[in-house]
């Protein structure tokens, strides 16, 4: 029978493999000469062998049947599965069957079952997940975790939970860098660069309109450095923007407009900021 220690038991059995495997790999860095990398590069395929083995059971019993089976899960096992994986959210960590399948189905769960926020909560790690891989779908089920979290910004004021309200605002900043960052594969979203780049901005001012809007400045609005967030999105996308083209010719000219004030603005902080420091060494 399957339990919330069963559950426990599984994660901490990933990480301490996961540990394991790093020390093998700084193992390798440690040997003397040509020899003893050989040695230690040996010793590393037996023990990664070894970790697959004892993964693979571990999940067979503990993870799989889950997948497989959805019915299986309830509310107890689901809430364990969300507080581990959140865990391994938090420390920047993404396994394809472990993160990504069985959030899935934590979400999918969460919403037969009429758990609207941790459901919200499963889609948020789900976004941040796929954020972690490369390539275009992983870019597509990004956006699609993401865009039901902005959707539950209509209903943002009814959201008692201040950490899900935040991830809410979060989902639409991410939202936007993703677009930033899938551009190498923008044919797969638009069909020309110049509607990338319309799309690009109009989710930032999206992103922007929520952070200005009232619901969010009286309820959050001495909460987060909502102004600051601002700032920060207007660099990662715009900056980023830029400093990822080539020339100036293959952008829209709004697109260069807004990106070149952006980096004037970060110009003219920088040397004022330079200009403080001199008088403070003074």
């Amino acid at each position: 029978m399957i339990t919330r220690r069963s559950i426990i038991d599984l994660f901490e059995k990933y990480k301490k493999n996961l540990g394991r495997e790093e020390a093998l790999n700084d193992s390798l860095l440690k040997a003397d000469d040509q020899e003893g990398w050989i040695e230690n590069l040996r010793t590393k395929s037996k023990m990664l062998r070894t970790l697959y083995i004892e993964n693979e059971a571990v999940l067979n019993l503990y993870l799989r049947p889950f997948i497989e089976q959805e019915n299986r899960l309830n509310m107890e096992l689901a809430d364990e599965f969300l507080e581990q994986l959140g865990m391994l959210f938090n420390e920047g960590l993404c396994d394809r069957l472990i993160c990504i399948n069985m959030t899935e189905v934590l979400a999918r769960f969460y919403e037969k079952a009429g758990e609207h926020d941790k459901m919200l909560y499963a889609y948020y790690m789900l976004g941040g997940f796929y954020s972690r891989l490369p390539g275009a779908e992983a870019g597509k089920k990004c956006f699609g975790a993401y865009n039901i979290m902005k959707e539950a910004f209509n209903n943002y004021a009814d959201i008692e939970d201040w950490d899900l309200r935040r991830r809410i605002l979060f989902s639409y900043y991410n939202f936007t860098v993703i677009i930033v960052n899938v551009r190498p594969y923008y044919k797969e979203f638009r069909e020309s660069t110049a509607e990338y780049e319309k799309w690009l901005m109009e989710e930032y001012d999206r992103a922007i309109a929520v952070y200005d809007s009232p619901v969010v400045r009286n309820m959050d609005g001495d909460k987060y450095d909502l102004d600051g967030l601002k700032v920060e999105l207007a660099y990662d996308v715009f900056g980023n923007w830029i400093c990822g083209s080539d020339s100036k010719d293959e952008m829209c000219p709004e697109m260069l407009e807004r990106s070149i004030a952006v980096m004037d603005e970060l110009y003219a902080a920088e040397l004022k900021n330079d200009e403080n420091i001199f008088h403070n060494e003074r």
